[in-house]
């Protein structure tokens, strides 16, 4: 598991470096969107969300993924752990699951869908507990 050192904490916003040295700053404070930038506040990426609340007995509130990436500059910034550390700490500031459908190939009626690197990654972090499965 690769960890990125935090260097900087501002409640939602963090800087962390990263194991080759590179700066990022994670950015939270809009609960529909995380994002991601370099030490030149240029955007590397972004997760962005959907609050949900089940509505039927038992339902809970959660966010639901409905579009990531972390590679807006290139792809030197994916498998750093940023993935990861971003949906820790969204998860610490707004305290509710986070959700992901299933890579079925289709494209979602809400326009979610996952291309890339985000079925594994999703796969990923279902296994480590960051990121739930939606059941309907």
């Amino acid at each position: 598991m690769k960890k990125l050192s935090l260097v900087k904490d501002d409640g939602e916003i963090r800087e962390y470096r990263l194991n080759d040295g590179r700066l990022v700053t994670i950015d939270v404070s809009d609960d529909s969107e995380l994002v991601v930038k370099d030490h030149k506040n240029n955007e590397i990426g972004k997760m962005n969300f959907s609050y949900r609340d089940e509505d039927f007995p038992g339902g809970s509130s959660y966010y639901h993924i409905t579009w990531m990436y972390l590679d807006l500059k290139d792809s030197s910034y994916l498998h750093k752990g940023i993935g990861r550390e971003a949906l820790t700490h969204f998860k610490e500031v707004y305290g509710l699951p986070i959700k992901a459908s299933d890579n079925d190939g289709l494209k979602k009626d809400d326009g979610s869908h996952l291309t890339g690197d985000a079925p594994t990654f999703v796969e990923k972090m279902r296994n480590e507990g960051l990121i739930e499965p939606v059941f309907r």
